[in-house]
């Protein structure tokens, strides 16, 4: 005697990767989520790992990029290179699940679209007659007419009937009355079925915005210099820094920065990290940062410091050694480079300023400060603007409709065998809400008019 192990609910293999099973697997709320999932894992990636620039087409360049990293990025550059986690938009990373997410939402917008517009358009079309809706959900009750006495009489619903429609629109909802059939079907928040449907949508548009950007958007950075002789060539423009200035003179009470432009040679006034739209580019004044240059002289000697501000509305401290001389230095104006120097470790020396020249009162002492404003300006080109926008705004109203209360729709179908009749009631919504059950419960008690009405087990 032989054992034989069958498992009647296995697959088979060929089953499992047949056409038709990889079309429910991409069209499931699991795959969806799931693969979103991916592609907001390799996103975080992407912020979290310092990407490579594209624009990088000199050898210097990309040393100079390596230099700037953190230490821990240029000790495992080698195994996170490898891992193409430098560049994750251009590897499998990003791509794969981006496919998966744009192949899903295709066919979960097939399958959407169409049932949403039908129970938009006709919602007392009754299954298996109306299109599927793979996210409805039904609570169905059967009222049952008690058969007369008399044989030569019959049940009618049409109290029972009026009654439901009564006890319906007291509940808010649109009764729709059909005359052909003498069905009744009952909807409420009707519009909120196509929900999903925006969701699906907003995502597939703010995905063709990517790829619309990935191909035709462009980017590109320079370095300003205050006093520079040459402008700096920036997207195709001419770009020169006349100057960083701020609405306070201190830290405390300094505004934002605005750098002074010109770009091809006309005289722009932009703020910092905001950006603004320029002959079909975005720029963005990124950072700022003041360097200045101390010379004291004294006698034929004369002796250099070289200071970085921190933030070019800082002040920073530093110590003339020969002098043992604490001072500070904060700049006050950048379209004219303007200066504010004290001592702070003598009360007794006085500093005499004019213009970028300076005399220290006390000793036989003078001295310049000369500062230059360096700005990094960033620019962009997002063709892909004008699909990401109306992408994301379609996925913001159709989240806020799926937390609003469901759309429902009831259908009562008066049903007639012989001498008795029953009325069918069904009532369909999107998702599972415990509460549709409770409703459909309430609306069909048998009222105080209902003789001979009982309400029937669930089918």
């Amino acid at each position: 005697m032989t054992a034989t192990n069958n498992k009647p609910n296995s697959v088979p293999p060929r089953q499992l990767f047949s056409p038709a099973s990889l079309w429910q697997r991409l069209r499931s709320p699991e795959t969806f989520i799931g693969s979103l999932l991916a592609l907001a894992g390799s996103l975080l990636l992407a912020v979290m790992v310092p990407q490579q620039p594209a624009d990088l087409t000199m050898p210097g360049d990309f040393v100079v990029w390596l230099s700037n990293l953190p230490q821990f990025y240029q000790q495992s550059f080698q195994t996170l290179n490898r891992l193409g986690l430098f560049q994750v938009y251009q590897t499998v990373w990003f791509r794969l699940p981006m496919a998966v997410v744009t192949l899903s939402t295709l066919i979960i917008l097939a399958d959407y679209l169409p049932a949403t517009w039908q129970r938009l358009r006709a919602p007392h079309t009754p299954p298996p007659e109306a299109i599927p809706h793979p996210l409805s959900r039904f609570v169905r009750k059967t009222l049952r007419l008690t058969a007369p006495q008399s044989a030569n009489k019959s049940t009618s619903a049409a109290v029972p009937l009026a009654e439901l429609r009564a006890n319906l629109q007291a509940d808010g909802f649109t009764v729709l009355p059909d005359a052909s059939t003498g069905s009744v079907t009952a909807t409420r928040h009707l519009w909120r079925w196509a929900g999903p449907a925006l969701v699906a949508a907003g995502l597939l548009t703010t995905i063709a915005g990517g790829v619309v950007q990935t191909i035709w958007g462009q980017s590109a950075e320079g370095l300003l210099t205050t006093q520079a002789e040459t402008p700096v060539l920036l997207a195709g423009k001419s770009f020169r820094l006349t100057g960083i200035s701020f609405d306070g003179n201190t830290p405390e009470t300094a505004g934002p920065g605005i750098a002074h432009l010109s770009i091809n040679r006309n005289s722009q006034s932009r703020q910092l990290q905001r950006p603004y739209r320029f002959e079909g580019w975005w720029f963005v004044p990124v950072t700022a940062q003041a360097i200045a240059r101390v010379t004291f002289v004294k006698g034929d000697t004369a002796q250099n410091i070289d200071l970085v501000f921190k933030a070019a509305n800082r002040s920073v401290r530093f110590v003339y050694a020969p002098e043992n001389l604490l001072f500070e230095l904060r700049q006050t104006a950048a379209n004219k480079p303007a200066y504010s120097l004290k001592i702070l470790n003598n009360d007794a020396m006085r500093i005499t300023q004019n213009s970028e020249n300076f005399v220290i009162n006390g000793l036989d002492m003078r001295g310049q400060v000369t500062i230059k404003n360096r700005l990094l300006v960033r620019g962009f080109r997002l063709p892909g603007l004008a699909l990401m926008l109306p992408g994301g705004l379609l996925m913001l109203v159709g989240l806020i409709v799926l937390t609003l209360p469901p759309p429902v729709i009831i259908r009562l179908t008066v049903i007639t065998k012989g001498r008795g009749s029953r009325i069918k009631a069904e009532a369909e919504t999107l998702g599972r809400h415990a509460r549709v059950e409770e409703m459909v419960t309430r609306l069909t008690a048998p009222g105080p008019a209902s003789e001979g009405w009982s309400d029937a087990a669930d089918t």
